[in-house]
């Protein structure tokens, strides 16, 4: 009776799975519309030096998937936009370069592949700027949008986020940022001018000083000045009891060309705190800042590398 009851049950349920697969609706695989995905292999490599536009690029190389062995994606078009990392705002896109089918080389894998270069240079044009028009430290967003041969189209606002991600799989290449950096070269020996005003009854009078200073590097552009004043305080001041072996020493800070002169762990022999800025000329090497103590004093230094 159990052994008939489970014969019965059997041949019910397989009705019922006939009727529902019969009367669903499915579509098959082969009817199911393909994405493309660009996967980078390699890169980002190079920089965007602020100083050397023309002369600094970045490269990347990315291969093609999609149901046809990537052999249905018909272009890889580029737009870079400038992103302001101070107000966080992003311009308006331009484009900077298209890549169609005929550019690609089969790789290893017979994947299509293709290396692509741009310089700073071509990111600035594409922009309508130039370095006048923006800050080191910024950067320049990069955006990709890949065209199938069928017209579909796919850029990073339509590829899923598991995709599009950097994961060991994939990691769709449609967006990135590329920073504008400053490499900061400036340690050595200086010939200092400096010429400057004091307070001080002993001083009243303008002069100018000529001196020597070194600048020894921290890392990531800042160094240490051996003499922030250039020599004025040990004109100023030996009444004081400044002489060559008292520590002016200083923090000194190349940010793109813009120079910081200060330390807040710092004061000056006479216990008043020191502020200073200035510019460093990429051209002639020669770096100008200005700085004053707290009680007033003031000088213009000009370094001349030796």
């Amino acid at each position: 009776m159990m052994k008939n009851l489970n014969i019965f049950l059997t041949l019910a349920f397989l009705l019922v799975f006939s009727a529902c697969e019969k009367d669903r609706s499915f579509i098959e695989f082969k009817d199911l519309e393909y994405g493309a995905v660009p996967r980078l292999t390699d890169g980002v490599n190079g920089e965007f030096d602020f100083f050397n536009p023309t002369g600094s690029s970045i490269d990347f190389t990315v291969e093609f998937y999609d149901e046809n062995q990537g052999k249905n994606v018909q272009s890889y078009a580029w737009t870079v936009a400038y992103i302001n990392k101070t107000t966080n705002e992003v311009g308006a896109a331009a484009n900077i370069g298209s890549f169609s089918a005929s550019d690609f080389k089969p790789n290893d894998f017979g994947l299509p592949s293709i290396k692509i270069e741009f310089t700073f240079q071509q990111a600035l044009d594409a922009l309508g700027l130039t370095t006048a028009d923006i800050n080191g430290g910024d950067a320049i967003r990069f955006e990709a949008t890949l065209t199938k041969t069928d017209g579909k189209v796919f850029t990073r606002n339509n590829t899923g986020p598991s995709v599009i991600s950097n994961g060991p799989a994939f990691g769709a290449w449609f967006v990135f940022d590329q920073n504008i950096v400053c490499p900061s070269a400036i340690e050595g020996t200086y010939t200092s001018t400096a010429t400057g005003t004091s307070t001080d009854g002993c001083c009243p009078d303008e002069i100018t000083v000529t001196s020597e200073v070194t600048l020894t590097a921290k890392g990531s552009g800042v160094y240490t000045i051996s003499d922030w004043s250039a020599g004025m305080y040990l004109e100023w001041y030996d009444v004081y009891g400044i002489t060559a072996e008292t520590d002016l020493s200083t923090g000194f800070i190349d940010a793109c060309g813009k120079i910081t002169v200060s330390d807040p762990t710092y004061a000056e022999p006479f216990g008043e705190t020191l502020a200073g800025s200035g510019a460093f000329d990429a051209n002639t090497g020669v770096i100008t800042y200005s700085w004053e103590n707290g009680w007033g004093d003031k000088a213009v230094v000009i370094l001349t590398p030796k």
